[in-house]
């Protein structure tokens, strides 16, 4: 799961990285890894964000519960859910994810996405992701 910040719009990054971080640990967070992303074109900045990476045991109901919490926290945003086990799959991609993806890339999720073939598609997880947060 990849969970990202805008640097511009969040004075308090580090406040929010260990927020991420503790709330993920009481879910079962076997790993994570944080970067800064800075896209650009021409002194024009197009993506300046804070991203970390967490990596979770599998437990479906553990995640779902995360992601509803994470939903909670504003200014942070969920890019892509996957599975990585020998082969990766692609759960939900954001927006913003979707256009960084590689063209051929987005259009075949895109095309799962309309043809309700997305992996796990009826678990917990997709539907904690698809639910508006209160």
């Amino acid at each position: 799961m990849e969970i990202s910040a805008n640097i511009k719009k969040n004075s308090d990054i580090s406040k929010i990285k260990t927020s991420i971080i503790n709330l993920a640990n009481e879910h079962r967070l076997k790993n994570h890894y944080e970067e800064y992303e800075f896209i650009g074109k021409n002194r024009q900045v197009f993506r300046n964000h804070f991203v970390i990476s967490l990596i979770f045991e599998e437990h479906d109901e553990l995640l779902a519960l995360f992601i509803k919490k994470i939903k909670m926290i504003k200014k942070v945003k969920i890019e892509c859910i996957a599975f990585d086990d020998i082969v990766y799959k692609l759960m939900y991609a954001s927006r913003n994810y979707l256009n960084l993806m590689e063209k051929s890339h987005a259009k075949e999720y895109l095309e799962k996405q309309r043809n309700g073939l997305l992996y796990k598609q009826d678990s917990v997880i997709f539907k904690a992701i698809k639910k508006k947060c209160n």
